[in-house]
């Protein structure tokens, strides 16, 4: 539709609003508005030009709701750049779904209008209000149609869709889309056309100047985006959605927080084992990637979002170390941090990797359908590029809220779903539905079903914790550390999480196919032991684990015996534990130990001659280096972890020994890497710069612009022409000293903050000048550089 351009406002005009305008309402402001206060404005004429940048409230409108998005375009539309208009020409130029107004629709405008005002976006009295700057295409991206001059009325537009039901179809489907409008080529079949043509025949929509773009009109897209006449477009519409038990959400929320740890445990334990090489210009590769999803056993996408997540968790981070005496060099490898976290409770190890996703400025790289296929290397960012800093944008925390909180519009007991959810997107941030914005968003709602925040279409006792928590801290209704360092989320979500998952459980079912069944998330002590024995084979609120030759194994190398893991068994299990893993078990140890490996660069030894011989003149002789020196030994110029590794690969069952003869685990060494704090995400100090203005933050800003309001007024007591900035400010300064006489100085720290007082100088010299300040005799000293403005005293 045709817009209006017009210059803003004066800012000097604003700045006058503003200084006139209560402390609380400033407050607001500033917390509303973290884009001007960076760094803090040391004026009302500073916050004022600050607000009237176009750039900065295009940045604003994109986070507006629909209803207040629709009456700043309003506004617009009635001439609010131009000049003052009124509340009720706002409310004129306002759209309506139908032909009755109605009831409280004028409340809710003034409403808007008020919200409009503490973002800054709108300023002045009802009766005087005006835009603080254009913001340009907004609604376009937004898609917003407002009403102009020649269309029906609402009434109009009823009958004509009733009577037509294929136009009703057509524009039901522009209506409800990311764009609220149809392109047509002009190819388009005859019965489409005739469709078009109707539609614009009966008042309903226009065509674009080339024929080719179809815009319904303004009346049209809010009754059928609500579906209803006589609809507030400014009040929520009741939204569908099949019912959903509470209950039934949180059960899946607790399945898929056992799964998550699952996941992130043995992530963490094959990078322990095998660090991930970074590339050369930083970042984790696609092959690197896909070898640790097939290790892992779960797709590429899944090991993305915990790869980023336990580096924002502190739990992983780049370096150089070894691996069981294997250098590497420039890979990712667990932090000791890592040890604590897998010793913390289940819930408060999920809930830490949920406030990590939650809070880290970074959107995960996901990858395209078909990325974890041979031959298909798509990545635009490399994952845990940790200097990349163009990853890392304030706007991403934002739309991870915009997700969580269009799903927290629909109550409890309600699910959205796939086709209903952009409308809920739609009435939170408008801006988002177009471009990249809703699929961007699905990735995020996606994301948040790994972490037991969202299941299905609607959010879970967590997913609810982690969106109040967040609204709080915006609102500043929370302790302050704890918002800005997420231990307050974290403990928010443990505790909401430690209702939802299942008791752990200290019974297991040992089955004769050699797997045994956890029937929960077993206790600290259990899950140890069953995972050092079996292989986790899937995972749910019921875990898996089958019994290998491998991980038997595995567990014999820690110095486990075979009677003490069929004790463990038979103790831990309610059914009688079968022959089948009786005989596995003592199979595996029999065969278990008959090779062993020490150090030359390596040697082996065994009593079974026959065995050294046949290692002697077989392939891994060439390959390892393997020399016979004794009946009974053999040495190796590989490390013994190598030749450990290749003697398993081949079918053997050595150990490792030392000098002594004791058996030494291997196994047990994992690489760890102590992070530089200084590049580490898990350092709040770092996340902190992402975090909103504070309370504190806002309250001395404000007093900062008071002091600079009331040294401007100090100067200018006397007529206003005595207050002097720049050279003329160092000039009367040297007059002043050398005249004896005080004057009134307004002074900015290195906080920006801004002060004002008294001073008769004594010196002005090197850059500085120092006196006494006449009301309390204290010396004073101040940098020329740090002076605002000098005026004579009153």
């Amino acid at each position: 539709m045709p817009r209006r351009t017009h210059r803003p406002a004066a800012a000097n005009d604003l700045a006058a609003w503003l200084a006139a305008a209560e402390d609380d309402f400033l407050h607001a402001l500033l917390r509303a508005r973290p884009d001007v206060t960076a760094p803090p404005p040391s004026s009302f004429e500073v916050l004022a030009a600050r607000l009237g940048l176009p750039q900065t409230a295009r940045r604003e409108a994109n986070r507006l709701d629909l209803p207040t998005a629709t009456v700043l375009l309003a506004a617009e539309t009635a001439g609010a750049l131009a000049g003052p208009v009124a509340a009720k020409d706002i409310d004129a130029a306002l759209p309506h779904a139908g032909s009755r107004r109605p009831a409280g629709s004028k409340q809710r405008v003034t409403a808007a209008i008020d919200r409009l005002r503490e973002r800054g976006l709108l300023w002045g009295s009802d009766d005087s209000l005006r835009m603080t700057a254009d913001v340009g295409d907004f609604a376009a991206r937004a898609q917003i149609v407002l009403p102009q001059d020649g269309d029906p009325t609402p009434a109009a537009v009823s009958r004509a869709l009733a009577a037509d039901d294929r136009s009703r179809a057509l524009l039901a489907r522009l209506a409800r889309g990311t764009a609220c409008r149809g392109e047509f080529s002009a190819r388009v079949p005859a019965a489409t056309r005739e469709v078009i043509d109707a539609a614009v025949a009966a008042g309903i929509a226009r065509l674009g100047h080339d024929g080719t773009l179809l815009y319904p009109v303004a009346a049209a897209v809010y009754q059928l985006r609500y579906d209803t006449d006589g609809a507030d477009i400014l009040a929520p519409p009741p939204w569908p959605g099949p019912a959903m038990g509470v209950g039934r959400r949180d059960g899946s929320a607790g399945v898929a927080a056992i799964e998550l740890d699952h996941l992130a445990t043995r992530i963490l334990d094959l990078l322990g084992q095998s660090p991930l090489s970074q590339l050369r210009g930083g970042g984790v590769g696609i092959r690197e990637l896909r070898r640790l999803a097939a290790a892992a056993d779960t797709e590429l996408g899944a090991t993305v979002v915990v790869l980023e997540t336990l580096y924002a968790a502190g739990l992983i981070f780049p370096g150089d170390g070894e691996v069981a005496e294997e250098p590497f060099s420039d890979s990712w490898a667990p932090t000791p941090a890592a040890d604590a976290w897998s010793e913390a409770e289940l819930p408060r190890r999920v809930a830490a990797l949920a406030a990590a996703w939650w809070r880290m400025p970074v959107a995960p790289w996901q990858p395209e359908p078909g990325a974890d296929q041979p031959g298909k290397t798509h990545i635009d960012v490399p994952v845990l590029a940790i200097r990349a800093e163009e990853r890392w944008r304030p706007s991403v925390l934002e739309t991870r809220k915009d997700a969580l909180a269009a799903l927290a519009q629909l109550p409890e007991d309600r699910d959205s779903t796939a086709e209903d959810f952009p409308e809920l997107v739609r009435w939170l941030r408008p801006a988002l539905v177009g471009g990249r914005g809703m699929p961007h968003i699905r990735e995020i709602v996606d994301q948040a079903r790994l972490f037991g925040l969202v299941a299905g279409w609607g959010l879970t006792a967590a997913g609810r914790a982690a969106h109040e928590f967040s609204a709080a801290a915006d609102r500043g209704e929370s302790d302050g550390e704890a918002a800005r360092d997420g231990a307050g989320l974290v403990d928010a979500l443990a505790t909401t999480l430690a209702q939802i998952v299942p008791e752990p459980v200290s019974e297991i079912i040992v089955q004769a196919d050699n797997t045994i069944l956890a029937p929960g998330p077993l206790t600290a002590e259990l899950g140890a032991e069953v995972g050092a024995i079996g292989e986790v084979e899937s995972t749910g609120a019921a875990t898996t684990y089958r019994l290998t030759d491998a991980s038997l194994r595995r567990a014999l190398d820690t110095g486990r015996t075979a009677d003490g893991i069929l004790a463990t068994l038979r103790a831990a299990s309610i059914t009688p534990v079968p022959q089948s893993v009786e005989y596995l078990i003592a199979d595996v140890a029999r065969r278990h130990g008959t090779l062993r490996v020490g150090s030359a660069t390596s040697f082996l030894r065994s009593d079974d001659q026959a065995l050294v011989a046949e290692l002697g003149q077989g392939p891994l002789a060439s390959e390892l280096g393997i020399r016979q020196i004794a009946p009974t030994v053999l040495i190796a110029h590989a490390r013994p972890n190598h030749v450990l590794t290749q003697l398993r690969q081949a079918g053997y069952s050595p150990v490792a020994e030392d000098t002594s003869g004791q058996i030494v685990d291997l196994v047990r060494q994992r690489a760890r890497i102590t992070p530089d704090r200084a590049e580490d995400p898990g350092d709040a100090r770092r996340l902190a710069a992402w975090i909103g203005v504070n309370p504190q933050s806002a309250r001395t800003a404000v007093a900062g612009m008071r002091s600079a309001e009331q040294a401007a007024g100090v100067a200018g007591a006397r007529g206003g022409s005595g207050r002097k900035t720049g050279v003329a400010a160092v000039t009367m300064l040297h007059d002043a000293a050398a005249a004896a006489t005080p004057v009134a100085i307004a002074v900015v720290d290195a906080a920006g903050r801004t002060s004002s007082g008294m001073l008769l100088p004594l010196r002005v010299a090197a850059g500085r000048v120092s006196g006494i300040d006449p009301l309390t005799d204290e010396h004073r000293e101040y940098s020329l550089s740090r002076i605002i403005s000098v005026a004579p005293a009153p």
